[in-house]
């Protein structure tokens, strides 16, 4: 299958198949980036119809149940679902997609919450939107406690999105995942959401392998793991090597080799990705006179052991100078502000 993605187009909402992402409000961009990089990686024919910087509205000529999983892996999105119905507020008129009724019909009832986003969404549109649904789908009844389906409505432009509820997990995805929650904890562990994120730009999938050659208490290899990409872990402490062992077996994980070695000196010959955080100040680059001699070490290594097409998503420090190697691209990059003295700079580069 052909990949076709576009920017915003004025044929809005011609297709049947129609998506609608809201992104979270803690660096949407990289939301964006993790929704690209699992269309691309999984071939997926989409175009993106509308969007502002956070909501993304996208079209698939066949939409397949499978992709409910696939979307569920962005970090940065705090909603996605099947655009049902739009209403526009200059006409109060409802307007229903052509999958409507179709996806529907298995439900009996339903309820509406209202997602407030940029402005405040006045309460009155849940039960004005809730009713013309009913009307437009006589078979659904109203059901506010317990619903076989909950809808989501938010406002976009001129208009209100009403699109099914593709809801994550109603615990907190992040919260027994954190770095404190861990048997092994370090300061200067990943959060959990930064990790996934960083996975998913890889553009890696199932069954896949990830190396994270700097990989301290493994925020980085959890995530991967729990997406079924195996993980190899390499770092040159030894007592680190054992903490992130027992944090990835404290989640049940096993697909996951955690190697004691020195990253310049890998005892591996292939991976599909690499995703690292660069531990500056620490051993393996300290032997280096400055950065650009460290990364120029490191790419040449690790390009070794990637083939044409893949990953490396990487971190570091925004005081670092720019360096991309000759036989790589550069595809992605986002700012990530930690505290007052360090903005930790991603970027995402392409094997030629």
């Amino acid at each position: 299958m052909s990949l076709k993605s576009s920017s915003i187009t004025t044929n809005h909402f011609v297709n049947s198949f129609i998506s609608v992402f809201v992104l979270s409000g803690d660096f949407p961009q990289i939301g964006r980036s993790e929704l690209i990089s699992i269309l691309e990686s999984n071939n997926i024919d989409y175009n993106i119809i509308d969007e502002n910087s956070r909501i993304i509205i996208v079209s698939f000529n066949k939409y397949d149940t499978h992709y409910d999983e696939l979307f569920q892996r962005i970090a940065y999105c705090n909603y996605f679902g099947i655009l049902l119905f739009r209403y526009n507020l200059d006409f109060d008129k409802l307007y229903a997609q052509n999958s409507s009724s179709d996806y529907l019909k298995k439900y009996n009832s339903f309820s509406v919450r209202k997602i407030n986003i940029k402005t405040r969404l006045d309460n009155k549109y849940e039960s004005i939107i809730g009713g013309l649904i009913k009307n437009t789908v006589p078979h659904l009844k109203v059901n506010l406690t317990s619903p076989e389906i909950g809808l989501f409505v938010c406002k976009f432009d001129n208009q209100l999105l009403i699109f099914s509820n593709n809801l994550f997990s109603n615990e907190p995805r992040w919260l027994s995942r954190r770095p404190r929650a861990r048997p092994f904890f370090l300061p200067f562990a990943i959060h959990p959401k930064l990790s996934r994120a960083l996975v998913n730009l890889c553009r890696l999938n199932s069954g896949q392998r990830l190396l994270d050659p700097f990989c301290g208490t493994a925020s980085i290899g959890i995530e991967s793991c729990l997406m079924n990409i195996k993980f190899t872990g390499i770092d040159i402490s030894k007592k680190i090597c054992y903490g992130a062992q027992r944090n990835l077996e404290y989640f049940n994980l096993n697909n996951f080799d955690i190697i004691h070695a020195d990253s310049l000196d890998l005892p591996i010959s292939f991976s599909d990705g690499i995703v690292t955080d660069f531990p500056y100040g620490r051993s393996s680059i300290k032997k280096f006179s400055n950065s650009v001699k460290f990364m120029s070490k490191f790419f040449d290594i690790s390009s070794e052991l990637l083939n044409s097409g893949s990953y490396i998503v990487y971190m570091s420090p925004k005081d670092w100078p720019e360096y991309l190697p000759s036989n790589f691209s550069l595809i992605d990059k986002h700012e990530i502000y930690i505290h007052s003295n360090l903005t930790r700079v991603i970027r995402v580069i392409r094997k030629l």
